[in-house]
């Protein structure tokens, strides 16, 4: 999807970015500028921040201060810069996915030590070595 938009035609359309954006592999929420830093499409901060700054000088930046923000410029076919794409990702959602990780993993892991000690508490002997074939 991102290679879809960055590889636009060089009049950026926001038509056409709304249409890529609706697109269910599409990241939210997406901000388009024009290489004049004009917000063509998405609810990104007028004038733009210093990440899509950064893009629409040909630089990939981001920004980590409250929300994550990652922004690349948007090039034509002979690398001419036609604007920036500016991705955010709110650390609320962030941080809400890592801790659901987390807790996955602990679960696991709880799981795993609750079987092994049942497994040591259990009635049933373990065959010995020669019983099982080996000398």
């Amino acid at each position: 999807m991102l290679k879809a938009c960055c590889s636009a035609a060089v009049s950026i359309n926001a038509d056409q970015i709304a249409a890529i954006a609706a697109e269910s592999d599409a990241p939210s929420p997406i901000s388009v500028y024009d290489s004049s830093g004009q917000l063509v499409y998405g609810e990104g901060p007028t004038p733009p921040d210093e990440p899509t700054q950064a893009a629409i000088a040909r630089r990939t930046a981001h920004s980590t201060d409250g929300d994550i923000v990652v922004a690349m410029p948007i090039t034509d076919s002979e690398e001419h810069v036609a604007g920036a794409l500016r991705l955010v990702d709110a650390r609320g959602g962030t941080d809400g996915r890592v801790r659901s990780a987390w807790a996955m993993m602990l679960l696991s892991a709880a799981v795993a030590i609750e079987r092994t000690e049942s497994a040591s508490r259990s009635p049933v002997p373990w065959p010995s070595p020669k019983a099982a074939g080996c000398s």
